[in-house]
C-alpha cells in the first residue's frame, strides 16, 4: 500500500504488546505445550486473565510487528508464550463444556491467523486446520451459512459467523514475506 511507519513508532506498539502479556492464574505452569513453558496470553482489560480471541490476536501482532523490524517473531520469547497458551487454551474441538465462548468464530480466524503468521500446522500437538474446519462442517447450516453456534449462543450474528468460517476455511492469511520495495 506504500505507507512506510516510522521505526519508532513500530517498536513503541511491539513494547507495549510486550509489555501487558500477562500469566494465566489458571494454567498449569508445567503443562506440555508448543512454544514456551511459561503461558502467557492477554486479556480485554488490565489485570484480567488471558482470553482466547485477544491472544490470538496478540500473538500476531508480535510476529508482524517483528517482520516489519526486520526480525523473525516467530522467534520471540512472547509471541513462543502466547502460543504456549493457545495450546493450553486449546478449544478447535468446540468450546469446553461450561465455557460461554462468545465469538467463537472469531477465535477460530484468530487460531487460523496464528497458524499461517507462526507458518505451523500444529498447535499443541494438534492440526488446527483439520480440527476447526471439521467442527465448521459441522456447524454449518443447510442454506451455506453459519447461524449462532446453537450449542453456545453469543452476541454475534450469522452474518459475522459465517464471514469468519469462511476465512478460516480459505486459509486467508498471507504469509509474511521479505518486502522487495526499496522503501521499506
Amino acid at each position: 500500500a506504500g505507507i512506510v511507519l516510522p521505526e519508532s513508532t513500530l517498536r513503541r506498539a511491539l513494547r507495549w504488546w510486550e509489555s501487558t502479556i500477562t500469566p494465566d492464574r489458571k494454567t498449569d505452569r508445567n503443562a506440555v505445550a508448543s512454544g514456551s513453558d511459561t503461558p502467557q496470553g492477554w486479556g480485554y482489560g488490565k489485570g484480567e486473565d488471558p482470553y482466547n480471541t485477544i491472544t490470538a490476536g496478540g500473538a500476531g501482532c508480535l510476529v508482524i510487528y517483528e517482520h516489519l523490524l526486520k526480525r523473525d517473531g516467530r522467534k520471540s520469547p512472547k509471541a513462543r508464550s502466547s502460543l504456549a497458551w493457545l495450546a493450553s487454551h486449546y478449544w478447535l474441538n468446540g468450546p469446553p463444556k461450561g465455557a460461554t465462548p462468545f465469538w467463537f468464530y472469531y477465535y477460530l480466524y484468530g487460531i487460523e491467523r496464528v497458524g499461517v503468521l507462526f507458518d505451523s500446522a500444529v498447535l499443541g500437538g494438534r492440526d488446527w486446520y483439520f480440527d476447526g474446519a471439521r467442527w465448521l462442517l459441522e456447524q454449518q447450516g443447510a442454506d451455506g451459512a453459519w447461524e449462532q453456534n446453537k450449542l453456545y449462543p453469543n452476541p454475534s450474528n450469522a452474518t459475522y459467523d459465517t464471514c469468519f468460517a469462511v476465512l478460516f476455511l480459505k486459509k486467508a492469511t498471507r504469509p509474511l514475506t521479505a518486502s522487495t520495495d526499496p522503501m521499506r
